[in-house]
């Protein structure tokens, strides 16, 4: 086989180029999509997060507050007539 011979024998089974015209706009295409899919699921992911935080805070209803229900240090009354705790009795005592 001649060098002619075997290169017209490759190029009659390669198959024709493809046209890359559609190629780049089709990849545009993709990105975009896919930068649009992602930013819009950062937006619900924020709003999803922000809105009740935000409803929280804002809520201007007041707040219940805590008390215990019998406190350590009570205050007594000694002889003297002023007030102190009770630790501070009990180490007068001793």
């Amino acid at each position: 086989m001649s060098e002619h011979e075997l290169t017209d024998a490759f190029e009659s089974i390669l198959p024709e180029q493809p046209s890359t015209k559609s190629w780049a706009g089709a990849a545009r295409r993709r990105r975009r999509r896919g930068r649009a899919g992602a930013g819009a699921a950062v937006v619900a992911v924020v709003a999803a997060v922000a809105i009740p935080l935000g409803l929280g805070l804002g809520n201007s209803s007041p707040q219940a507050q805590a008390t215990p229900a019998s406190s350590p240090m009570q205050q007594v009354q000694p002889s003297d007539g002023t007030f102190a705790p009770d630790a501070c009795l009990e180490a007068e005592a001793e």
